[in-house]
């Protein structure tokens, strides 16, 4: 009987396996009973193409699929599911597209697998065209914003890479759960980026204000211009390449922080475990300055300060700089 039962086992787990791969290769995923027996749906793919008039605003919520909004000649639309129905609606300048969340792998209407395979969103917009806004969803995919203006983009995915390319706009809000973020030449009012795993990447990234706050991944900003910006992160480091912060706020509990540019204002630098190092454009005595730590040690101006653990200006200058670590080496550099 114990034979039995262990052969009834493996025939069952290698259908599902084989299922799984059949599914991953592009099988449809709906089977049916009836009175005729099993049978497979093989009415999966759906295309579409439409060329539209002008577009005002987006929003897109398209499961699990890639969505791209790109610069074309025209207004217009390109869709594609693979054992999914995409469903779009336009009027009045408003494009809405969704899904009736697709054919999946059934017995007896009980679903199984979730539909997706190569499914994609394309939106085109001429060059010179300007959104009111733009919302994109997408549950397990990437999202490619490029050559958009408008007043407001807000993207969230659980699973996938957002990349954000010559944007335009008063204000820009991506969500993350998983996955990257490529942000290049990019002028905004304001900047919110909250991501629980994935690095996030900045270049030329002009802001009033951008707030950020991640569990786990690196930050690098190159070339980027900022107001404000404040980061709270838990795990990963933090690199910045000719920044230039008016006001910075930057907490990071594990990972090292190191930051050159022009910093003016108020700079509030602290991190509990790792090193921080600093080099601005500006002069020693531009500064007012506090700088302290628990365990390491201090290098200030090119000198090192050797049993120091706190370094505190006496000048009131107009910029200042307040520097903590509780486990790690600080290290700050003036221009000469």
């Amino acid at each position: 009987m114990k034979k039995i039962w262990l052969i009834i086992i493996i025939a069952i787990a290698a259908g599902l396996l084989l299922s799984i791969i059949g599914i991953s290769l592009g099988a449809s995923r709906t089977l049916y009973l009836d009175t005729t027996g099993f049978y497979v749906d093989s009415s999966g793919e759906t295309k579409i193409t439409e060329t539209l008039d002008e577009i005002k605003n987006i929003r897109i919520d398209a499961g699990s699929s890639d969505i791209e909004i790109v610069i074309g000649d025209t207004f217009g639309i390109d869709l594609y599911g693979n054992n999914l129905e995409w469903l779009w609606s336009y009027e009045n300048g408003s494009l809405v597209i969704w899904h009736d969340k697709g054919t999946r792998f059934q017995i007896m209407n009980i679903n199984i697998f979730p539909p997706y395979n190569n499914n994609y969103v394309r939106v085109y917009i001429p060059e010179d065209a300007v959104l009111d806004f733009v919302t994109v969803i997408a549950g397990s995919g990437d999202i490619k914003i490029n050559g958009v203006t408008t007043d407001s983009i807000t993207a969230s995915t659980r699973t996938g890479e957002v990349k954000l390319n010559n944007i335009i706009s008063e204000h820009i809000q991506v969500e993350m759960s998983s996955g990257n973020l490529v942000s290049e030449n990019i002028n905004t009012r304001s900047m919110v980026y909250n991501n629980s795993t994935g690095d996030g990447i900045f270049k030329t990234v002009n802001a009033e204000t951008i707030m950020i706050q991640g569990r786990s991944g690196d930050l690098r900003f190159t070339d980027c211009l900022f107001d404000e910006i404040g980061i709270i992160n838990t795990t990963g480091s933090i690199h910045a390449t000719n920044l230039t912060s008016m006001r910075a706020s930057i907490n990071n509990r594990s990972g090292d922080i190191r930051l050159s540019g022009t910093f003016t204002g108020e700079s509030i630098i602290q991190a509990t475990t790792g090193d921080i190092v600093i080099s601005t454009s500006l002069g020693r005595e531009e500064y007012s300055y506090d700088i302290s730590l628990r365990t390491g040690s201090i290098t200030f101006d090119g000198e090192r300060l050797r049993d120091q653990s706190a370094v505190t200006s006496g000048n009131t200058a107009e910029n200042h700089m307040k520097l903590t670590t509780t486990s790690g080496d600080i290290k700050v550099e003036f221009a000469r």
